[in-house]
């Protein structure tokens, strides 16, 4: 839409799997990467009953794309500063919590 301002948007991509998450700036060249087994812990403190009582892994790794896109953001949002921020993703719950 606006060609002459490409200099001012950087494309983010993240993604979670129940092994690994990740996040990619594409503009800047960083990347983020995790295993999922030292987030399942904090992610599983903040469940409620329900939520672990039905499809937990699902929900377990809706948070884990959410956290792969938040933490991603804490560490290189600095890059961003200034910048329209275009987040690609494939989860349509991460999507709509953004």
């Amino acid at each position: 839409a606006l060609p002459q301002e490409w200099s001012d948007v950087v494309f983010v991509s993240s993604d979670s799997t129940p092994h690994m998450l990740g996040a990619i700036d594409w503009k800047n060249g960083q990347v983020f990467r995790e295993k999922f087994s030292s987030l399942k812990p904090w992610i599983e403190k903040v469940l409620t009953d329900v939520e672990t009582q039905s499809e937990e892994d699902e929900v377990v790794i809706h948070l884990g794309e959410m956290l792969s896109f938040v933490a991603f953001a804490c560490e290189v949002g600095w890059f961003w500063t200034g910048k329209v921020v275009l987040y690609g993703g494939d989860n349509k719950t991460v999507y709509h919590w953004i």
